[in-house]
């Protein structure tokens, strides 16, 4: 069994690493366990009695030993989820999946965090997985001011163009723990006067009127149901289609 690892790698392509955050009534510590670069191919497992440590020290028992194999393959991370007790895919910028024991997911995304579930209250186990290689893709002319496009007979309404400083500022302002990486375990979306408040603006409706068209983004690109200001769904659906670049990764 490889000791731990938490000296900085040069990763390559691929990259993942070890955090625990050990929570002590209103502090909490993020303590890193191990980190190594991946090779295409690879295959790495992660546990209590596994190639990689977790849940071992401090000892806890409801985390299993295989809880997640993880390889690296051209399609995306090949994720084995293997934890008696569960376990929670975080996608960056993505709303939280849950996953039980015998679940095989292959994910194509450039930051990952699965959250391995065991029965100590005050311990998270992160799995965090790093790859440029895996970009998003933005749909075809999203950066384009088209009128409207047209095929045949068909006219369409034009792809929003992108979103601006201030309204990303904007949007971070309110989901800072949406799209934070590592990833939240329960993120929580700020007040829009607390928004206020971070973006100097003197009122919510200042903020409102930087929301409001990255809302309309997302509605304009298939987002089927209407949301609030302060609803994450908005912003995962222009995530998931590009409109927002990945936080660069850990060091």
């Amino acid at each position: 069994m490889a000791p731990p690892s938490t000296e900085p790698v040069d990763s390559g392509g691929y990259r993942l690493t070890i955090r625990e955050l050990r929570v002590n009534g209103s502090r909490s510590e993020c303590v890193a366990i191990h980190q190594q670069a991946l090779d295409l191919g690879e295959r790495v497992t992660i546990g209590q009695q596994s190639s990689v440590q977790v849940g071992a020290e401090p000892l806890d028992r409801g985390v299993s030993r295989l809880a997640l194999a993880v390889s690296v393959t051209p399609l995306g991370w090949d994720l084995e989820l293997e934890n008696r007790n569960g376990h929670t895919i975080h996608r960056w910028a993505a709303l939280p999946e849950w996953s039980v024991q015998g679940v095989r997911r292959v994910i194509r995304w450039p930051r990952v965090g699965v959250l391995i579930a065991g029965v100590d209250s005050t311990l998270e186990h992160w799995v965090l997985l790093e790859s440029d290689l895996y970009e998003i893709e933005r749909p075809a002319d999203s950066g384009r001011d088209r009128a409207e496009r047209m095929s045949g007979d068909t006219v369409t309404a034009p792809i929003p163009r992108d979103v601006t400083p201030m309204q990303r500022a904007a949007v971070q302002a309110i989901f800072a723990e949406h799209l934070a990486w590592p990833p939240a375990a329960n993120p929580v979306a700020r007040s829009l006067d607390s928004a206020r408040h971070r973006l100097g603006v003197g009122s919510e409706s200042a903020v409102k009127a930087r929301l409001q068209p990255v809302r309309d983004r997302a509605y304009g690109l298939g987002l089927a149901r209407q949301v609030g200001l302060t609803d994450p769904t908005y912003v995962y659906h222009l995530a998931e289609l590009g409109y927002f670049v990945p936080p660069t990764r850990l060091g």
